[in-house]
């Protein structure tokens, strides 16, 4: 298998693209360590998943935004798994609120989960990781496409398009590559309510694959670059949107 004796660190693993992240790696042979702001309930249906594949799977629950919470868990995964090879920065929180509707709490919520919460993740990465390691960063295609409603999300994700390229050049001194992946609209539960149906259905037609994005979709774009043969990758966008316009 691909990724037998690697590990992953994915944040936000609990469901839609991360859960699916979780399972494309482990089916690839890779042990999982999920950081997620749940319970362990939330996290029973990616646990139960990862094990059913025959994977080895261990969650730690704690606030990305914090740097110690960042500093405890890849801790906690070097004494269960070993040094991870991956870090996959998945975890975000969304709202759709437009400008005029706003508030500081609005900011803050998406701001420090989206860009602290990645940003002390790759900083940890940098600290532990091997030369030959994989950090990708789930950015978004509303930062080519906008959409009405989501400045403030899309303010975050083109922050870590900015991180992104300081962190190829810091990290790739290293031998750590650093990239990021930025799927069009995907069939995740949380998209699907927050989004107007009109809306989604609009980008299927308008999609010349003919659907929207599945979460397994983005994660097979994201376990191609962890493979051995994206190493020469490091600093790039990759939209994976089906060749869509949002």
């Amino acid at each position: 298998m691909e990724f037998k004796g690697k590990v992953a660190i994915i944040t936000g693993g609990n469901r839609g693209i991360g859960q699916a992240i979780a399972k494309i790696f482990a089916g690839k042979g890779a042990s999982i360590f999920v950081i997620d702001l749940g319970t362990d309930e939330d996290s029973k249906e990616t646990v139960d998943a990862v094990k059913a594949l025959g994977g080895e799977i261990q969650v730690f629950h704690g606030d990305i935004s914090k740097p110690e919470t960042n500093k405890e868990a890849f801790a906690s995964c070097i004494e269960t798994f070993g040094t991870p090879d991956f870090f996959i920065a998945n975890a975000a929180y969304s709202k759709i609120v437009s400008i005029a509707e706003a508030t500081e709490e609005d900011y803050r919520s998406m701001f420090d989960t989206n860009v602290m919460g990645t940003l002390w993740g790759i900083k940890e990465s940098q600290r532990i990781m091997k030369p030959g390691g994989r950090i990708i960063v789930i950015s978004s295609s509303t930062v080519i496409y906008p959409v009405k409603g989501m400045a403030l999300y899309t303010g975050t994700k083109e922050a870590l398009q900015a991180i992104v390229k300081v962190a190829s050049m810091e990290l790739g001194e290293a031998g750590i590559t650093v990239n990021a992946v930025l799927p069009g609209v995907t069939a995740t539960k949380h998209a699907l309510s927050g989004l107007d149906k009109d809306f989604v259905a609009n980008v299927k037609d308008s999609t010349p694959l003919g659907r929207i994005g599945e979460p397994k979709d983005i994660a097979k774009v994201i376990s191609a670059l962890c493979s051995e043969d994206a190493g020469w990758i490091n600093g790039q966008f990759i939209v994976a949107n089906g060749g869509g316009s949002y």
